[in-house]
């Protein structure tokens, strides 16, 4: 019997990463660790990996957020991130660290390399409610359920 592959969204890949890079929960067996931390390169996962641990950072100096980019950044590689905001690596390591400071105008060139944007946005925009897509049943605000095989064969009908 042929083993097929599954095929799951960028997003839920943001959510997986999320949840065993951030939470240290256990990887599922279709989608091994060293997988998605390779596809943590590409844009279209790391904006939503980067989104949902900023939505879920409560430190007041953004460590985890700070963490998740390191992350990104390592997937991405440092060296090239390093050469094109003009930081040094050991630079953006210390920045990103634990105990990291990062000044503004830095954070803001490590953004313009990876392709995102810094937005300000008022009170009223925030009470809109999210216009990202979410599983059907996300709350805004709480973290996206992990999906069980169940619903995982559910969304793929």
């Amino acid at each position: 019997m042929s083993k097929e592959t599954i095929k799951y969204s960028d997003e839920y890949k943001a959510i997986e990463a999320y949840y065993v890079l951030m939470k240290r929960e256990r990887p599922s067996r279709s989608y091994p660790r060293d997988e998605f931390q390779s596809d943590l390169a590409r844009p279209e996962i790391y904006v939503d990996f980067l989104k949902l641990c900023l939505e879920m950072d409560n430190t007041k100096d953004l460590q985890k957020f700070r963490k998740a980019l390191l992350i990104v950044l390592k997937a991405i590689g440092i060296s090239e991130i390093s050469r094109k905001t003009g930081l040094r690596r050991e630079g953006i390591y210390r920045m990103l660290s634990i105990n990291g400071n990062p000044e503004f105008k830095s954070m803001l060139a490590i953004f313009k390399a990876i392709g995102i944007h810094f937005w300000v946005v008022d009170k009223a925009f925030m009470n809109v409610g999210p216009t990202s897509k979410r599983f059907k049943n996300a709350i805004p605000g709480e973290l996206p359920p992990r999906l069980d095989k169940g619903t995982l064969y559910e969304l793929m009908k």
